[in-house]
């Protein structure tokens, strides 16, 4: 189940102690998982960031890639499934569902400063029946769709744990309390606010800067202060992210495509896409979609 990580997007451990059996290497390269930690029965203390957690079994535990875990001690009962998301894919994930986030921001800054929730029963629940479902498909017959059915799992996994943040967020003790503290940090938002939005049909800066009452060099600084990423880059990672999904995950033609982008004719989004993504767009959609079947 732990083998191979490397070629692995999404894995399932349904044992902690697989964690202590893991080689250097292995472990490295876990480190490039997002991972979601989710206590059935005991507890668990683990320190997260130089910051001690202690899970229940009504916990849940969200370390992102960049997290520093460690120290790990558990209860002779303990039972945890361990949900790991290879950090790409997560962010794939995240794009193809980020125009349902309303609250995207409080909600990252929550997970940045506090990243364990507490669950009801109903939400725990919730989540066993997600693990299972994915761990038989993980583990299951391999078919044509098996890729694909993994990446709705994962989608719908994710919304539900958003879902507990969004109930968490006005919950959450007020020493971690998501805060906006400056006026850039008012216009940053607004801006990745405004990319939420699915399909992105403006891909000028001056058009999201003129909407925040700004300068576009203004809007830029505030971007690569906030983020290191100018608002042009910005812009270009997420619609690149948004065709990117269009392409491949959905069987919009590539006429669709042209209209809900808002590209000027189907000739400048087939030069975008080959430039963006390296090949034109049906050459694109049909490698892309090869791949995922013989990786299937």
């Amino acid at each position: 189940m732990i083998n191979d990580l490397t070629h692995r997007d999404i894995l399932l451990i349904d044992d902690i102690d697989r964690v202590s059996t893991l080689s250097n290497s292995e472990l490295a390269q876990l480190e490039s998982f997002l991972l979601v930690v989710n206590c059935w029965q005991g507890k668990v203390q683990v320190t997260v960031n130089n910051e001690r957690y202690l899970l229940t079994d009504k916990h849940l535990l969200i370390c992102h890639a960049s997290f520093l875990v460690d120290n790990f001690m558990r209860t002779p009962d303990c039972k945890c499934g361990i949900l790991c998301i290879k950090a790409e894919y997560f962010t794939e994930v995240l794009n193809s569902n980020f125009h349902l986030e309303p609250r995207w921001w409080e909600k990252y800054t929550l997970l940045q400063r506090y990243p364990i929730v507490e669950m009801t029963e109903y939400e725990k629940q919730l989540l066993i029946a997600y693990y299972g479902l994915i761990d038989k498909y993980l583990n299951g017959e391999q078919t044509p769709f098996r890729e694909k059915m993994l990446r709705r799992l994962a989608e719908l996994a994710y919304l539900e744990v958003s879902h507990y943040f969004e109930n968490k967020i006005d919950s959450a003790p007020s020493s971690v309390q998501p805060a906006i503290s400056s006026p850039n940090d008012r216009i940053f938002k607004n801006f990745i606010d405004m990319l939420q939005v699915y399909p992105i049909r403006q891909r000028e800066v001056k058009w999201y800067a003129d909407r925040l009452c700004v300068t576009p060099k203004y809007l830029s600084a505030v971007c690569r202060a906030k983020s290191g990423l100018s608002a042009t880059k910005l812009i270009h990672n997420r619609l690149t992210e948004q065709l990117r999904h269009a392409l491949v995950d959905t069987d919009m033609t590539l006429k669709e495509i042209v209209h809900a982008f808002n590209f000027p004719s189907r000739s400048f989004f087939g030069k975008y896409v080959k430039h963006t993504l390296g090949m034109p767009p049906k050459q694109y959609r049909i490698t892309q979609q090869k791949a995922i079947n013989e990786k299937n």
